[in-house]
């Protein structure tokens, strides 16, 4: 069984800063679809799925191309 989206969040964030939580915790990058799931928990008013949050990013990453997305080649990628 795989991980839950928000463990998957929490992970990606702390992979995209270097593995430091207090980087988390001060990350600039507000217009990330995963900023507000960031701590691994939803918080309250968070209308979005974490779902669609994770496939927002996965789209930016990709350039905006679903093609590239369902063909991505970092397995090693929290998200993936």
């Amino acid at each position: 069984m795989g991980k839950s989206p928000l463990k998957a969040i929490r992970q990606y964030c702390l992979w995209c800063c270097n593995g430091k939580a207090l980087e988390v915790r001060l990350c600039p990058v507000q217009d990330c679809s995963l900023y507000p799931l960031r701590f691994g928990r939803r918080p309250k008013g968070f209308k979005k799925s974490t779902l669609k949050a994770i496939k927002e990013r996965c789209l930016n990453c990709s350039g905006f191309e679903k093609k590239q997305v369902r063909e991505c080649p970092f397995s090693k990628c929290p998200l993936y």
